[in-house]
């Protein structure tokens, strides 16, 4: 009996990775396009909580196999203390987060495959804060596509911690949050409103998306990140997602707005 043969994308390779960050073996996966010899290219920076290279319900495979149907490589790497990659947790830091972010997009830039001057980031939730900063200083960076980031300014409390959490960070350095730990070293700078100072400083084109249902932050403080961009910007609702872009239905949608997006960054037809 004649066995069935799986059915195989020739679009792409998905190829297991390694690059180094501040004394870390980091791991990851780069989705290599085969339509074309060289190509643009994205890093993909994943959030806090339930965090790795693969994402809430699988939402940064999605993202990285549609960009690389379209011939955009993609990066999706754990930083350092987080899914496969060396360190330890509760040792990362806002600035660690930020090196690790931007020794991603050097090993891009190193890459042969990857065209030079045509380098951007996807970044969720936390991500997309790192990916506000590390913009703010990497020349090479074209453009930062931001998912459900932390819009909080230093005067609001965010909705992410119960008043008693952020008594914890503000005594203990921790606090738990649904049994899992954060760090003060991470969200300090953000709850201070360092993306909004970075914020005014990028001159990439940016691409801010979230929910219509986030439980955490809401239109106006997405506004009020937005706003804070002076450079080429762009803002979408997704009617009905929350935070992580569930229900999956809405997923299209935001797939949809990605792709159009990348497709005008990058000038591809």
């Amino acid at each position: 009996m004649q066995k069935k043969q799986s059915h195989q994308k020739t679009y792409m390779k998905e190829i297991t990775i390694e690059f180094y960050s501040a004394g870390h073996t980091l791991r990851g996966i780069f989705h290599k396009p085969l339509c074309v010899k060289k190509f643009p290219a994205i890093a993909l920076c994943h959030g806090y909580f339930h965090s790795n290279r693969i994402g809430p319900f699988g939402l940064y495979v999605q993202i990285a196999r549609r960009l690389a149907q379209i011939g955009i490589g993609c990066l999706r790497f754990d930083c350092a203390g987080f899914g496969e990659s060396e360190g330890e947790y509760l040792d990362a830091t806002y600035r660690s987060l930020c090196r690790n972010l931007d020794d991603a997009m050097m090993y891009l830039g190193q890459r042969r495959d990857v065209l030079i001057n045509q380098l951007g980031i996807v970044g969720h939730s936390l991500g997309g804060n790192i990916a506000i900063d590390v913009a703010s200083f990497n020349s090479s960076i074209k453009g930062i596509c931001l998912l459900s980031p932390n819009p909080t300014e230093a005067s609001s409390r965010p909705k992410i911690f119960s008043k008693i959490e952020l008594d914890d960070l503000r005594r203990k350095g921790v606090t738990r949050r649904k049994g899992i730990p954060a760090s003060a070293k991470v969200y300090n700078p953000i709850h201070a409103g360092i993306s909004f100072k970075k914020a005014s400083r990028t001159i990439v084109k940016t691409l801010i998306v979230y929910g219509s249902r986030d439980p955490y932050y809401s239109h106006d403080q997405y506004m009020g990140l937005f706003e804070a961009f002076k450079g080429e910007k762009t803002i979408f609702t997704i009617d009905g997602a929350d935070h992580s872009y569930i229900p999956i239905e809405t997923r299209s949608e935001l797939l949809s707005i990605i792709i159009s997006w990348m497709k005008q960054l990058f000038e591809l037809h």
